[in-house]
């Protein structure tokens, strides 16, 4: 199973450890790490790249979870449909984490089952 996960948009459902925002990101990708010791599941988690001076989306690791930053001409939305457009996985094999209608509406034209973010959010509490 393949969970992609709108990261901003998860992030401010969530009550996260942190003062500055670079702590709550790193607090969700944390959080993400404990979830995977009891789910077996790939995780992406997508930002928005802001900061990110590219034209070219950035991608890092962090253990089993993969970290995409939008590029500086995108959104972290584009990234997740573009996602969804060029799966190589079938579509009951992939959850999108997102509560963004835009992302929510092209997911389920394309049958790939949707948790809205603050459901999401419930299994952290």
């Amino acid at each position: 199973m393949q969970i992609i996960i709108d990261g901003y948009n998860l992030m401010y459902c969530m009550k996260l450890k942190g003062e500055s925002f670079q702590e709550k990101r790193q607090s969700l990708i944390d959080e993400l790490h404990q979830f995977l010791e009891v789910n077996n599941a790939d995780i992406v988690i997508v930002f928005d790249g802001h900061r990110n001076l590219s034209v070219h989306k950035s991608i890092e690791k962090q253990g089993k979870i993969k970290i995409i930053y939008s590029a500086n001409n995108q959104t972290a939305d584009d990234v997740i449909i573009e996602m969804i457009k060029n799966r190589k996985i079938k579509a009951r094999n992939i959850v999108v984490v997102t509560s963004d209608r835009k992302i929510i509406d092209y997911a389920v034209l394309n049958r790939i089952k949707i948790v809205k973010s603050m459901d999401f959010a419930e299994y952290f509490e």
